[in-house]
């Protein structure tokens, strides 16, 4: 799993945090919402109204994840 926070500009000209998760297919709906909350809370802790923050999940299939030069669906992980 990776996480990084990137910043995008409202119309209004508020900066809005964007956290993307990549991480591997195979999470629950309920997993996926704890996960969100989680992150959307971190950032009201630092101040970050939680109407400007942005979570979004790419769940990616371990045939499309290379870890060394290989598919992460082939290695035993």
């Amino acid at each position: 799993m990776s996480f990084t926070i990137g910043f995008q500009a409202s119309r209004r000209g508020e900066i809005m945090p964007v956290a993307v998760v990549e991480m591997w297919e195979g999470r629950t709906e309920d997993q996926k919402e704890h996960l969100i909350k989680g992150i959307t809370r971190a950032l009201e802790e630092i101040g970050v109204k939680t109407e400007r923050v942005t979570v979004v999940i790419h769940d990616t299939p371990k045939s499309n994840w290379g870890i060394c030069g290989e598919q992460a669906s082939k290695l035993k992980l």
